[in-house]
């Protein structure tokens, strides 16, 4: 009779023993249908899908040196470019000798933030680069407006040179005096550009597709104006005159319109500079169209001729500087004084000689001081 009790028990045990060992995950079955039964609270404790996959220009596009030899996935249609949606914050900058940065000193490593102005003096270099995505070598004396808009290089360049390179997966769109450049993405691309304003863009080809296109004002809408309409300038020598012009196009004013001032003639021994002793300098035109330069005129006496343009357009004008230095005499306050003692002294000598005539040379002479002079 013990046995069987004892028995009993562990039958009545089983039950639980077996609830007990059963593994956690076996309730979850219960609370997913408990929650598709109705529940809308405990519906959405359940666990988050996956995250999209992030947009394509979120991941690291191959390295340059591995676009030299082969097209892009899906490189045989030529994509457009797109200048929207700006993807990248700055560019790292290397520099040697002289380069600012929207007008400070650059640091021999230094960072661009995008649209920034970078002018590389005579006697400098500078690169430009974005990681994976291209570079830029910016030669000595020139200046040049970078920028990078989603998947597009984007430079301004305004005179000088530089070589341009860009990934596989990446365009570039260059805008000179006239010209515009444009490389397509699918394969690796580099050409050089060199841009002068006076004289005209050329390129140099030397991988990818690559094109160029000339520019043209042929409505003739840009045009620059003297604010009084006297392109004649007159001024003293060793003085300094504000030379003014004021952009228009389709007869408006235009603001945040890039102008530059070249000296371009000097005439009869006539010298002057700008700035810092420049001889062509970049401005901004500011809310009314207009754009000044300090001009600082040489010792001599002749005339400047100042050329004035906007850069990409037929805009431009030609500025007349006449210097007028005195003229070199021998009368000046120094001399004046010493002549003047001079002529005293001659009328003095004159006088002792007329009051000393006939007179024994043991006779008390008659003396006469020497004159006195106030020097101004």
């Amino acid at each position: 009779m013990k046995r069987l009790s004892t028995a009993l028990l562990g039958l009545a045990l089983l039950p639980a023993l077996a609830l007990a060992q059963a593994p956690a995950s076996s309730e979850v079955p219960a609370k997913e249908t408990q929650a598709a039964s109705g529940n809308s609270g405990d519906a959405q404790q359940t666990a988050p899908t996956t995250p999209p996959p992030t947009s394509s220009s979120a991941t690291a596009p191959a390295a340059l040196a591995s676009d030299k030899t082969g097209q892009a996935p899906g490189g045989a249609d030529k994509p457009d470019i797109t200048l929207y949606g700006e993807a990248y914050a700055s560019w790292e900058l290397s520099t040697s000798g002289r380069v600012t940065v929207d007008g400070r000193h650059a640091l021999t490593l230094d960072r661009a933030l995008q649209g920034s102005r970078i002018v590389v003096g005579p006697q400098a270099m500078a690169k430009a680069e974005i990681k994976d995505v291209g570079r830029i070598a910016i030669s000595p004396r020139s200046e040049v407006v970078l920028d990078m808009v989603d998947d597009t290089i984007v430079a301004r360049m305004i005179q000088g040179s530089m070589k341009v390179e860009a990934a596989s997966q990446f365009g570039t769109y260059v805008e000179t005096p006239g010209t515009t450049i444009t490389s397509f993405p699918g394969t690796f691309a580099s050409y050089r550009v060199k841009a002068d304003p006076l004289d005209g863009t050329s390129v140099e080809k030397l991988l990818g597709d690559v094109e160029i296109m000339r520019v043209s004002d042929d409505d003739g809408s840009w045009d620059i104006d003297v604010p009084d309409g006297d392109t004649d300038f007159h001024m003293a020598a060793r003085k300094s005159e504000t030379l003014r012009i004021k952009v228009k196009n389709g007869g408006s004013s235009v603001a945040n319109t890039p102008v530059v001032f070249a000296i371009t003639t000097a005439l009869s021994g006539a010298t002057g500079q700008f700035t810092e002793g420049v001889q062509r300098i970049t401005t901004t035109t500011d809310n009314d169209g207009e754009a000044s330069v300090e001009f600082e005129a040489g010792a001599s006496s002749g005339a400047v001729y100042v050329e004035a343009f906007v850069p990409g357009t037929d805009a431009h004008e030609t500025l007349h500087v006449y210097i007028q230095a005195k003229e070199k005499t021998v009368w000046n306050p120094t001399t004046t004084a010493l002549y003047i003692a001079i002529g005293a002294g001659a009328v003095a000598g004159t006088v002792l000689a007329i009051n000393n005539r006939g007179r024994n040379s043991n006779d008390n002479p008659i003396t006469v001081g020497p004159p006195v002079v106030n020097v101004p």
